[in-house]
């Protein structure tokens, strides 16, 4: 398992700033201020808030999910040992250990160093790979009683062996979940005195709500251990926690590292990379994360696993978790399934109906489309929010570049207003203001100067998120005047929405 595996010692150095995400979870869901102590999923999200349902999620087919469990390294090893132990067993200490004789020669059996073993050892028990043996009273109604004193091959090793990718599926999950906790539960019981205090459980399953909630994104490993050790030690004094995190990294090395590949052993999650040190859920993390979210009602919607099978909402809602060129040879496979007049009607209705990014997105996959949508864009000349991009579009779509602008394509000022208003509703987040980013999209969307005139427009424009845009310019600009004249034109849209 050595070469599955991080290294947990100092490794290489990740980039902090890297990935950001880590930031918005601790600003939203207050983090470093759980207690963790034994925390099952339930308690976790229930603990940071989750709301009852989170984004849609895109996975692969079962099929796909269980060829790729059946490829991962440690549940390999996992079966190895249950085999080892068999359905004769294997005799444990009263603390339910092998004896040095016996774990010596599993660790040989299974290919694992010396240390790995309790490790392996934990995930077995409590995923039932392997078990302790039950004695059956006589009588059929008797109880079923556990012998502690030897151990047997377990039912997850009869479904990792199966040939139903449902079995499988379920073995792996099993792993996962112990993976979770049993890392922290081994942690914990071999740590130096200065680290007994600290608390490690439920780490992991707070680890891996934040990493579906990051998505495609990742989280930087830095940033995980930081709040890791940090949780861990919140209870402490400083001078404790400081010694407590020395301890903690002393012996298996930093604890975010060791139970990160644990998971990429399972093939939970990819590893960081040099060039961007983030940690993220694979397909059968995400898969697994979701089940166990569902499991307590926290409903994730699944997208078709084909993009051929998705209607144009659907597909806007695969750019949540996909980078851009990935994106983009989705949609070019979406549209191609359809008649362009078609697909590009679909899209250009839910961008009418929904907000600025998800209308920013359609226009870019129908713009793409080129002149088979013209007819499209024309039918939607009388839709406010979509006057002014088809107007622009119509005009790239000129036969004759060098002729002028027909009158009816030329942009209003409230057709300005209106893209003004949805590129600054990107920009103008409020559970994350960024001064600096508010300031280079509204000098992207009007020259130096002309401030007030874009305010006055926007004021007056029918858009639903005009009067917000304002006021978060008025509260977050960096340019005390051109704050005020946003705060003044907000309250005048807000008069005008009201009628007064």
């Amino acid at each position: 398992m050595a070469d599955d595996t991080f290294d947990g010692g100092e490794g290489p150095a990740y980039d902090d700033d890297d990935i950001e995400f880590i930031d918005d979870l601790d600003d939203s869901y207050g983090l470093d201020d759980l207690d963790l102590i034994g925390l099952d999923f339930e308690d976790v999200a229930d603990a940071i808030g989750l709301p009852d349902e989170l984004p849609a999620l895109r996975l692969p087919p079962e099929t796909d999910l269980a060829k790729a469990a059946r490829g991962t390294a440690l549940p390999g090893t996992l079966a190895r040992l249950a085999a080892w132990v068999g359905t004769g067993g294997r005799a444990v200490t009263d603390e339910g250990d092998l004896a040095g004789s016996d774990a010596a020669e599993a660790a040989r059996e299974i290919g694992v160093e010396g240390g790995e073993l309790p490790f392996m050892w934990e995930f077995a028990l409590t995923s039932d790979w392997i078990r302790f043996d039950e004695e059956d009273e006589d009588d059929e109604a008797g109880p079923v009683l556990f012998d502690p004193e030897r151990v047997v091959s377990g039912e997850t090793a009869d479904l990792w062996s199966s040939s139903d990718d449902e079995d499988v599926l379920e073995a792996w999950r099993a792993t996962f979940a112990s993976v979770l906790s049993g890392t922290f539960d081994v942690l914990g019981d071999s740590v130096a005195e200065d680290a007994e205090e600290a608390e490690l459980d439920g780490q992991g399953i707070a680890m891996a709500i934040m990493l579906f909630l990051a998505r495609g994104e990742g989280l930087a490993l830095t940033d995980i251990s930081e709040v890791m050790l940090d949780t861990a030690t919140s209870e402490m004094e400083e001078d404790e926690a400081e010694a407590a995190r020395q301890a903690l990294t002393g012996g298996y090395g930093d604890p975010a590292r060791l139970v990160t590949g644990m998971l990429a052993s399972l093939g939970a999650v990819s590893p960081p990379e040099a060039d961007d040190g983030a940690v993220r859920l694979t397909p059968l993390g995400l898969w697994a994360v979701r089940e166990e979210l569902e499991e307590i009602g926290v409903e994730v919607p699944l997208l078709p696993a084909s993009v051929s099978e998705m209607d144009a909402g659907q597909l806007l809602l695969v750019a949540d978790d996909a980078g851009p060129d990935e994106f983009e040879a989705e949609a070019d496979a979406w549209v191609a399934q359809r008649e362009p007049g078609q697909a590009a009607r679909e899209l250009l209705r839910v961008a009418a109906d929904e907000g600025p990014d998800s209308r920013l997105l359609a226009v870019s996959v129908v713009t793409r489309i080129g002149a088979g949508a013209e007819p499209v864009w024309r039918e939607n000349l009388p839709v406010p929010a979509l006057r002014a991009y088809a107007k622009i579009a119509l005009t790239g779509l000129a036969a004759d570049p060098d002729r002028a602008v027909p009158a009816e394509l030329e942009p209003l000022p409230e057709d300005l207003a209106w893209v003004a208003t949805d590129m600054l509703v990107l920009a103008c987040d409020d559970e994350d203001p960024d001064p600096e980013a508010v300031a280079d999209c509204l000098g992207d969307s009007v020259p130096a100067g002309e401030e007030t005139a874009l305010f006055e427009m926007i004021s007056r424009v029918s858009h639903p998120d005009a009067p917000g845009v304002l006021a978060h310019i008025g509260q977050y600009h960096p340019d005390q005047r051109i704050a005020k004249e946003a705060r003044t034109a907000a309250h005048k849209a807000r008069s005008l929405r009201n009628g007064s």
